[in-house]
């Protein structure tokens, strides 16, 4: 039985990731950030360890006492606008917490496949002929956060050629699904449409820039392509992970609020704006579908619904 670490198991990908990893016969460990006990999620089947990512000790406790055959780095700041106000806390997490477990794995002489979980945010402003991007595309990140995605995933490309520790890294475009956080775009529509449907709140929706346009997946297919990446990817290759569908943000609110409930007005929110915003980022899955054969499985009618009904059900536990 492989034994596959996870870092970051507790967020919004790790959870599903630890799930397809257990039911795919993995042994599975996975770390979470604190001291305290380990996170009240589901996890039947996982043994589960405190990490501090920028601390090289805590990442040789671990390392030893799991001997991993694969890792899957998850661990990380995610979010693009927070990045603007704190991008030393981003390159701090991000890039140091990445060196650090590669820098761990080629002093102890361990050399389990990593998957190093990157971002297409490194691509940053494309022309549009260039959509879908390919992995060929040069990398001009235009966000604190794309900017720590790029370092991590060129750490990684070094430590395959210096070390040969068989690194893949992933371009991963929009994700989205059930237990995101209402800091991001989905979530963030929907949970408004939830409070608003009970009641909670005036008929009003609060947007930013809906004119941009995404390649969205649902995090379930992204678990999926991670396990199939880290059995079947190519070291030293980046992979983009994506559907290879473009949708508006205005598309994708309009479809939520085809769902809704009640009559619901739509206001624009000078705060919600990023400093940059990349207009268009489309991915191209050629690459990841010749080399593992996956295919997202999940519309984006059917993840939409899935993460509206999660944010009624919140809406009506809370009360508020």
């Amino acid at each position: 039985m492989a034994v596959a670490l996870v870092t970051g198991g507790s967020g919004f990908v790790g959870r599903f990731l630890l799930r397809e990893l257990v039911v795919a016969g993995y042994q599975v460990h996975a770390t979470y950030h604190g001291e305290g006990a380990s996170p009240e999620i589901p996890s039947d089947g996982v043994t589960w360890w405190p990490l501090d990512v920028v601390s090289p000790a805590a990442w040789q406790t671990v390392l030893k006492g799991v001997q991993p055959d694969v890792v899957f780095h998850l661990a990380g700041l995610a979010h693009v606008g927070q990045s603007w106000q704190d991008p030393h806390r981003y390159l701090q997490v991000n890039f140091w917490g990445a060196f650090h477990l590669m820098d761990t794995l080629a002093r102890t002489g361990r050399r389990p496949r990593v998957l190093l979980v990157g971002s297409a945010e490194v691509y940053g402003i494309v022309r549009p002929e260039d959509n879908p991007i390919r992995e060929t595309q040069a990398l001009r990140p235009v966000s604190p956060y794309g900017l720590s995605k790029a370092c991590q995933e060129l750490l990684g490309f070094q430590y395959y050629q210096a070390y040969e520790i068989p690194v893949i890294v992933t371009r991963s475009f929009n994700h989205v699904g059930p237990g995101q956080h209402a800091g991001f775009v989905c979530a963030d529509f929907a949970s408004q449409i939830a409070r608003i449907e009970a009641g909670q709140a005036e008929p009003v929706l609060r947007v930013g820039n809906v004119e941009t346009v995404r390649d969205f997946t649902d995090v379930r297919d992204i678990a999926r392509a991670y396990r199939l990446l880290i059995e079947r990817g190519r070291p030293g290759e980046a992979y983009n992970v994506c559907s290879g569908r473009g949708v508006s943000i205005q598309d994708l609110l309009q479809q939520l609020l085809d769902m809704a409930t009640v009559p619901i007005r739509v206001e624009t929110d000078p705060s919600r704006y990023r400093r940059v915003d990349i207009p268009v980022l489309v991915g191209d899955p050629t690459k990841i579908r010749a080399h593992t054969g996956w295919t997202p499985t999940y519309t984006l009618q059917q993840t939409l619904a899935d993460i509206l009904d999660e944010w009624r059900q919140k809406t009506r536990r809370s009360g508020k």
